[in-house]
């Protein structure tokens, strides 16, 4: 099962996306995982990797050509179904993403890595990030600012390498 599929069934029920080791190149589409239900992506080290290939998903920009129409931004997308729908939990532990950029390319907001939005009780731990072309981990909301979420975010033991704007952006 690809793990497009597998985060599609999750979405479901909540649950565990236990990756083993091996380069998973994500190509031609963006992850995305839209749900209420809880989510882990348990890696089993550092050789699981999550890696960018090349894939058009950069565009559609809006008019003003700033942001994709949708917030889906990231090469791995994990957020609640709406401004009042948040994900309670989200946990990714012991992941290795290289998100194909450099600190030499240039800023591609479109690009983000790990992109989390609308979503509580986070837990980005242990985990590589490397060669981002923007925010390699971004943690977000959208929408009016009296929308409750955000809370309880913990972001700890990671490492970070070759990024040209943000390592993280705690936009929560």
């Amino acid at each position: 099962v690809g793990i497009q599929s597998a985060l599609t069934l999750l979405a479901l029920t909540g649950g565990t996306l236990y990756v083993p080791k091996g380069t998973y190149l994500i190509e031609n589409a963006r992850l995305i995982y839209n749900s209420i239900k809880p989510l882990t992506i348990l890696c089993a080290s550092h050789g699981a990797v999550f890696k960018r290939g090349t894939f058009p998903a950069d565009l559609p920009l809006d008019g003003g050509g700033i942001e994709p129409i949708s917030h889906d931004v990231g090469m791995i997308n994990i957020h609640g179904t709406s401004e009042d729908a948040h994900n309670p939990s989200v946990v990714v532990h012991n992941c290795a993403f290289d998100f194909g950029g450099s600190i030499a390319a240039p800023l591609n907001t479109s690009r983000r890595g790990l992109n989390i939005h609308h979503a509580n009780h986070v837990s980005v731990t242990h985990n590589i990030f490397q060669h981002g072309s923007a925010e390699m981990l971004f943690l977000g909301f959208y929408g009016p600012t009296t929308t409750k979420v955000g809370k309880y975010h913990y972001i700890a033991d990671n490492h970070f390498e070759d990024w040209n704007q943000n390592a993280i952006n705690p936009n929560a």
